[in-house]
């Protein structure tokens, strides 16, 4: 039992760093496409 829930906090804390993740990843995502954007407009 103990190993199991080792494992689930194990993947409990992989999906928190992926969804940090995602939000910085998008978040980027939206800043160059507004530099783009902004080329683009020039």
């Amino acid at each position: 039992m103990a190993d199991i829930a080792k494992k689930i906090t194990k993947l409990d804390e992989k999906i928190g760093k992926l969804k940090e993740r995602i939000k910085t990843d998008t978040a980027e995502c939206e800043k160059l496409s507004e530099q783009k954007a902004l080329l683009i407009y020039t």
